[in-house]
């Protein structure tokens, strides 16, 4: 008799425990649109004067270019209702300069810029800045105009924002 008890009570819970979920499930917020750029203001045909992030060290595996300065590697919403996402993309290179985009193949390729950079390539004729924290804030790495190398030990997979100078 106690077994038949208890099993009801198992019964009662289940069902008041679906009926929670399945409200919540209903009344989730939708998910906002999101486009996601390997590159940002930096044209697939003109990849000289770019400043490059590398996925990897030694300018290896995947790479975002840009050509302005970005507030934040995350990306921002420009009208509330979508969002820019800035993402690694694989690219060859066959002069070592002009870059075609390619899909697949690559380590870091989709995988989003803040926080998973390793290496710098700076084609811009300016210098940049790469920052620790989003905003221009924090530690920081210069890098002038057609240099490059390695972020330092503490930008190292810690990138959040870079300034063209």
């Amino acid at each position: 008799m106690k077994i038949t008890s208890v099993s009801r009570r198992f019964a009662a819970l289940a069902c008041a425990s679906i009926s929670v979920v399945g409200v919540t499930a209903v009344n989730a917020p939708t998910a906002q649109a999101a486009t996601s750029y390997v590159n940002d203001m930096c044209s697939y045909s003109n990849h000289f004067s770019c400043f490059r992030l590398f996925y990897n060290s030694n300018s290896g595996g995947a790479v975002f270019v840009s050509n302005s300065s970005l507030n934040d590697y995350s990306g921002y919403s420009p009208n509330g209702a979508s969002v820019v996402r800035y993402m690694f993309g694989y690219y060859s290179t066959s002069d070592g300069k002009q870059m075609t985009p390619i899909v697949g193949g690559t380590s870091g390729e989709g995988v989003a810029v803040k926080n998973n950079a390793a290496s710098v390539d700076n084609e811009d004729s300016a210098a940049y800045r790469v920052y620790f924290n989003s905003g221009y804030a924090g530690h920081s790495q210069y890098f002038s105009a057609h240099s490059g190398g390695n972020l330092d030990s503490t930008l190292h997979n810690q990138n959040a924002s870079q300034r063209r100078l």
